[in-house]
């Protein structure tokens, strides 16, 4: 691959396949043509660090102009690649262009990252009647980033989409009377078993009895798995049957929602933010609440004064190891005052 005439990058493809009928990687597309790449020093360098890119790129497939991308504009990928997006999305529009030039009808693009650093970190399916929930909050913040970085990647599959009949029915009565409705399991187990099966795997269930969500939790999940598949619950919960196929309930906490994919975003938000290159300071996740068993503490930014509250002189100080004591200090009276039980495990 050639950026400009005194830039040279190398890429190797390691394997081309090609699909027909039923497949793990689209419940919709059965022709598909899946190439697994070895990007090499591209695979942590954004487009704008590369010299002579952007309009190389423009150059050589002008045609790209069309792409929307997220901007939702023409043009809006071509602006991506000057702002500095990732090798992996750059590759999925251009295979898409040049099949559509060479004649062939396409619109559909995934790059899922492997176990090889660099020839692509937590893949998560989410099986969720209410897909667009998780719009906004995937393309928003750092989570947004991560994903467009390729640091993990959030895949969507409604068991809807599964149904037979032609109502499209998920739910049902249960047996034995009660008020509410429960989810069906034959949709549920479609969707689940639709899933490309990565090596390190672990099914979840956002449940209110399950196992409740903490920061020690959700490290496991960060450094233990390569694919989490979150099931979201809705209405009086999930026929028991579906828990043949769960390996762990999770709950946020001892109360009812109205819908799993609350607590799903929170699993999938704590998860990625422990990632590698989530947090541009891994520092700051070692200083947080929880990582040392206390609270956080009280902390505070311009102006030194405001409504006559005023910063803690010592932080004012400059005395590093004032300001370490001090902090340690109103971690544990935070600590005691909030959260009692950290102290007592």
């Amino acid at each position: 691959m050639v950026a400009n005439k005194q830039t040279h990058i190398d890429m190797r493809i390691l394997k081309i396949q090609t699909l027909r009928g039923p497949n793990y990687w689209s419940i919709r597309r059965h022709k598909l043509i899946v190439m697994r790449l070895d990007l090499e020093e591209l695979a942590s360098k954004p487009s704008n660090e590369i010299p002579g890119f952007y309009e190389g790129l423009v150059t050589a497939l002008p045609s790209l102009e069309e792409h929307f991308c997220s901007p939702g504009c023409r043009g809006g990928f071509f602006s991506r690649v000057r702002e500095g997006t990732m090798m992996g999305h750059i590759i999925e529009h251009v295979a898409l262009e040049l099949q559509e030039l060479a004649g062939m009808e396409a619109g559909f693009g995934r790059t899922r990252e492997t176990s090889t650093e660099g020839i692509y970190q937590v893949v998560f399916d989410i099986v969720s009647l209410f897909p667009d929930f998780f719009s906004s909050t995937l393309s928003s913040g750092l989570l947004g980033k991560a994903l467009e970085k390729q640091i993990a990647q959030v895949h969507l599959v409604n068991p809807r989409d599964f149904t037979t009949d032609k109502h499209r029915k998920v739910d049902d009565e249960p047996y034995g009377g009660g008020v509410g409705m429960l989810l069906k399991p034959e949709p549920i187990f479609a969707a689940v078993e639709s899933l490309p099966v990565l090596p390190r795997r672990e099914v979840l269930l956002m449940s209110p009895q399950g196992q409740t969500l903490n920061q020690p939790l959700l490290k496991e999940f960060a450094t233990n798995y390569d694919q989490l598949v979150i099931i979201c619950g809705h209405y009086e919960g999930v026929d028991e049957r579906v828990l043949h196929l769960v390996t762990r309930e999770v709950s946020l906490g001892d109360f009812v929602l109205t819908a799993g994919e609350i607590p799903a975003l929170a699993l999938i938000n704590g998860v990625v933010r422990l990632l590698p290159g989530t947090v541009g300071k891994v520092e700051s996740l070692s200083a947080e609440s929880f990582e040392s068993g206390l609270l956080d503490y009280p902390q505070y930014t311009r102006p030194a004064e405001f409504r006559g509250w005023k910063v803690p002189e010592v932080l004012r100080s400059g005395n590093h190891g004032a300001i370490s004591k001090w902090r340690y200090e109103q971690q544990l009276q935070k600590t005691r005052r909030c959260r009692p039980d950290l102290l007592e495990s």
